[in-house]
């Protein structure tokens, strides 16, 4: 009798740890705020746990800003569930948030890259081209842009023109069109001689002219 006594004195100290925890947890929850769960979100994507920064913090986020797309977006890209990261990148994009202009950039980057996931390699090129022609100025030097391009640090580039001029190359070349694609790549060394993918670009550009 004495040791189902004491079991069940045990099994109530766990339940009671089990349930301080949980009201715990749900205190600290209620406490959190929309730019809490983003930050949360960010710390998750920097360690590459996508499915965690959607399920357990974006997922608890109220106000859907740029801010939320463009994270859902990195989110969706990285899992490669292109629709969703089109949806949510063309979003971020749509809000037009002058005070967020490296947000604004980025999106529309992520949404060239998602659009060239879905083979939607025309739609692409035309996303590129916006940055192009109207980002080639720095973004910011402490957003954060995780691992989907690299910045030249030692030059301390931090634009996206270069890699959208590189993806655009790219999607000719998935299109099959030669021609357009050694262009764009030549575009390159001229606008960009200081881009980590310039060397690539080269590389292809000579590919091409011995074919």
């Amino acid at each position: 009798m004495n040791r189902k006594i004491s079991l069940l004195i045990k099994v109530a100290a766990i339940i009671a740890v089990c349930m301080l925890f949980y009201k715990n947890g749900v205190a600290q929850a209620e406490g959190m705020t929309d730019a809490s769960w983003m930050n949360m979100a960010d710390k998750e994507i920097f360690l590459e746990h996508y499915e965690n920064a959607l399920n357990q913090a974006l997922v608890n986020v109220g106000e859907h800003n740029l801010r939320f797309h463009y994270l859902a977006g990195i989110c969706y890209e990285n899992l490669e569930q292109w629709d969703e990261a089109i949806n949510h990148f063309q979003a971020a994009i749509e809000m037009k948030a002058e005070n967020e202009r490296s947000m604004a950039e980025l999106s529309y980057i992520g949404l060239g890259r998602a659009l060239m996931g879905s083979g939607k390699y025309p739609e692409a090129i035309d996303v590129f081209r916006i940055v192009v022609q109207k980002y080639y100025m720095n973004v910011d030097r402490y957003y954060p842009r995780y691992p989907n391009y690299s910045d030249d640090n030692k030059n301390e580039i931090r634009i996206i023109a270069d890699d959208a001029q590189f993806a655009i190359g790219e999607c000719y070349e998935k299109l099959g069109d030669a021609k357009k694609a050694l262009n764009a790549f030549a575009m390159m060394g001229r606008f960009y001689p200081f881009s980590r993918k310039t060397l690539t670009a080269n590389e292809k550009v000579a590919a091409f002219l011995k074919k």
